[in-house]
């Protein structure tokens, strides 16, 4: 799992090294839903750190 979180961090300087600019919110995400994976987050608590509030 390291090494996925690792290659979307190079894809990431990658884009941002040919255009600061350029938008790479989907790949944040996509290493978001690994992390969260990694701790075996709930809904509820992946909730809490997206929109900061608890809906329980």
């Amino acid at each position: 799992m390291e090494d996925k979180i690792i290659n979307k961090v190079d894809e990431i300087f990658k884009i941002k090294n040919k255009n600061s600019n350029e938008d790479v919110s989907e790949i944040e995400e996509e290493i978001d839903k690994i992390v969260y994976k990694l701790y075996d987050l709930r809904e509820e608590e992946i909730n809490i750190i997206e929109n900061g509030k608890y809906f329980g």
